[in-house]
């Protein structure tokens, strides 16, 4: 049967439930009969008047009463249908999933129990048994149902979207401000300390190839300075063995020792050294306390002594003979240092000792004579030692193997640079002036050590002397004979050296 809108006239077709002009639920009396069609209703022809009926004026759907059958609500069921129970949307019992919502009918129930328990229905609809379409169905659901849904469903969106934006900002922050950050800072400085590392390493490489270079360098410049250049000085080799013979005339044991180091230009020459009874033992007095200084820095370079240690004076340790200290007070200190340098300069008998025992004993001096290659020079005994004097035992030394020793210290070629520089500067503060000395200019560079004995008629003299015409090592040895003669004697013979060396 054909219904009129009552909203807007339109009629329907048979079997609809919801005007398919404007969606409003189209209403049958209880009875079926059409209501009368209203005034404000459009005329239909004669074949929509025949074939449809329409609601009154009075019969608006949502004034129209539901009929009850004792006392309650009265559904038709013409057809079986069901109400969504999350939506409330009216279903054909034929669907599974709400055609609203899309949520999952099951179980189904009738619309009669769901209208007496919903009380926001207020109406209920009667349908036919004929087929619903779906649009009918989203139509009305869309007039009735989806607003309020809609806004309660897109604030409670709202409100949850709002509440994860709020934790996300909010622990994003946290996780920025108290993780990242410090963590971010930590990385950052990590990251500097490594490349000030590597920046270190670059420079510390780059240092040592600098070093390296020098290092190569130094050794080239060395090796050029030790290169000696050939040098023929026989003429003067011929010279300096006639004044000897001329000179030490005079009785008794002597040697002598002449070697040129250097030419005009300072240039270290290979020269041959002249010698005359170079490989005799000659009592060595104090001459041989070159050889216990240059043991004494041996040591202080190994660090077995520091010349800053000190060392307080005994009554037993003073000795008769030349040197000052021995008329100090007990109990005075010296260092080290002092003692070698009084050792040298003032040819100290008492620090000698002392120094010798500090090197470790007599055996410590000449093993460092032994490896230096010196077979001949010996030191037997301490200085004043006048027991050891009156069983024969006595200190020795040849002319070549002081003269030796005196030529590599001056070319650095003993021990090391260092080591033989500084015995070189204790050297050249030696005071007695008064043998091969004595009749030279007073501005020469001067590195000796002399040694003298009455008692054995000892006159010893060695030294390294630098002219402006270069510089040579002369040696003067002399035991036994007429002691008197023997000072003028070396004094003689070096001054004829220096003058023919020099012209």
């Amino acid at each position: 049967m054909k219904i009129y809108c009552s909203n807007c006239g339109k009629l329907s077709e048979e079997g609809d439930v919801f005007c398919q002009n404007c969606g409003t639920p189209l209403l049958e009396d209880f009875t079926g009969e059409v209501t009368d069609k209203p005034d404000d209703v459009h005329s239909l022809s004669s074949e929509e008047e025949h074939d449809g009926d329409y609601y009154g004026e009075n019969n608006d759907i949502n004034e129209q009463p539901l009929p009850t059958v004792n006392n309650e609500t009265y559904v038709s069921d013409r057809f079986s249908h069901v109400l969504c129970p999350y939506c409330q949307t009216v279903q054909s019992d034929m669907n599974k999933y709400c055609e609203n919502c899309g949520r999952e009918i099951n179980p189904p129930f009738d619309a009669t129990a769901q209208t007496a328990s919903n009380h926001d229905i207020k109406e209920t609809t009667t349908v036919t048994k004929a087929s619903i379409p779906s649009e009918s169905f989203n139509s009305v659901n869309h007039s009735m149902n989806t607003p309020q849904h809609m806004d309660e469903s897109s604030s409670l969106w709202k409100y949850l979207l709002l509440a994860a934006l709020s934790i996300l900002l909010v622990g994003g922050g946290s996780y920025y401000y108290f993780y990242y950050m410090p963590n971010q800072e930590k990385v950052m400085q990590a990251n500097k300390e490594k490349e000030e590392k590597k920046q270190q390493e670059k420079e510390d490489v780059k240092k040592q190839l600098l070093q390296t270079k020098k290092k190569d360098a130094d050794k080239k410049e060395q090796k050029k300075e030790n290169e000696l250049i050939p040098f023929d000085d026989q003429v003067m080799r011929s010279v300096v063995d006639a004044q000897f013979r001329n000179q030490f005339n005079i009785g008794g044991s002597h040697a002598m020792y002449y070697h040129r180091l250097t030419n005009e230009s300072g240039d270290k020459i290979d020269a041959a050294s002249i010698s005359a009874n170079g490989n005799v033992p000659i009592r060595a007095a104090s001459v041989i306390k070159i050889f216990i200084l240059i043991a004494f820095y041996q040591q202080v370079d190994e660090g077995a002594i520091n010349l800053e240690d000190t060392y307080q004076l005994r009554t037993a340790d003073k000795v008769g003979g030349t040197g000052n200290i021995q008329n100090d007070p007990p109990g005075t200190t010296y260092t080290y240092n002092q003692l070698a340098t009084e050792m040298i300069t003032n040819s100290d008998n008492t620090t000698a000792n002392i120094v010798i025992d500090r090197i470790g004993g007599l055996n410590a001096v000449n093993q460092v004579i032994a490896k230096l290659g010196y077979t001949q020079t010996k030191l037997n005994r301490k200085f004043l030692d006048t027991y050891a004097l009156s069983a024969g035992i006595d200190n020795y030394v040849t002319s070549e193997e002081l003269g030796d020793v005196l030529t590599k210290l001056y070319q650095r070629k003993l021990i090391n640079e260092k080591v033989d520089q500084s015995v070189l500067d204790i050297l050249g503060k030696q005071i007695d002036r008064e043998k091969l000395l004595k009749n030279l200019p007073t501005n020469l560079v001067i590195y000796n050590k002399t040694g003298q004995f009455s008692d054995y008629g000892v006159m010893n003299d060695a030294a390294i002397i630098v002219t402006d015409k270069g510089s040579y090592v002369l040696v003067a040895l002399s035991m036994d004979g007429r002691y008197g003669e023997k000072a003028p004697a070396i004094a003689r013979f070096s001054q004829n050296v220096y003058q023919q060396f020099t012209n």
